[in-house]
């Protein structure tokens, strides 16, 4: 089974947290390692934290000097034993399939990124997976056309926590530390080195 790495930032989202590491550990594809990155929160996530470490071997917490988003991200990239990468907001959730429908869509389609559809949700609601439509449809792109729909706004996001990748696309490539819309600048990137990319027309990311 492919190992997949699933890199969790955390900065001051105490009333977050919980309810995105449930998320992860109620995943129905088992062998993953969770990676708990605490960017110098100054609230309770880290007693949040130790207290998953706790429950499930599979998570592994790290604690460093504050140094934003993508210095959180690289510094689990950098740890990562996966062969494939996924990225989680740690003050959003997903769907317990998410995991398995990612992964299962990139090795059946051969492709190096698989993207899925998000649902936004505000601070009270609560989105009953179960309701999320399971049957999909999807469409694979070409490193061209990809960043051709990129561009267009046709389907093809910038963002980074929507999708799944293979391992080997951030050989070389991280994200560039101390900017905004940090997702922007590598997403190119990342499209231009694929071979094909792979989107999905069902929400498994709760934003």
């Amino acid at each position: 089974m492919n190992l997949v790495s699933v890199i969790v930032p955390i900065y001051n989202v105490e009333k977050y947290l919980a309810r995105c590491i449930n998320s992860l550990i109620q995943q129905t594809y088992s062998n993953i390692e969770i990676l708990l990155i605490n960017d110098g929160s100054k609230d309770n996530c880290e007693l949040i934290c130790q207290e998953f470490l706790k429950k499930d071997k599979r998570i592994r917490y790290y604690k460093k000097e504050n140094g934003g988003l993508s210095s959180a991200r690289n510094y689990g990239i950098d740890r990562a034993n996966g062969d494939y990468l996924v990225f989680i907001d740690s003050d959003d959730y997903v769907s317990r399939d998410m995991i398995k429908v990612l992964l299962e869509t990139a090795l059946s389609n051969d492709v190096d990124i698989v993207e899925c559809e998000f649902l936004e949700f505000f601070e009270n609601d609560t989105i009953n997976d179960s309701n999320v439509d399971s049957a999909r449809n999807s469409k694979l792109y070409s490193s061209y056309e990809a960043i051709s729909s990129l561009i267009c706004n046709t389907g093809i996001t910038p963002i980074a926590w929507n999708k799944i990748y293979k391992r080997q696309m951030f050989n070389q490539l991280r994200y560039k530390e101390g900017i905004y819309h940090e997702d922007e600048e590598l997403i190119v990137k990342l499209l231009s080195r694929a071979n094909n990319i792979c989107k999905i027309d069902v929400p498994l990311y709760f934003y």
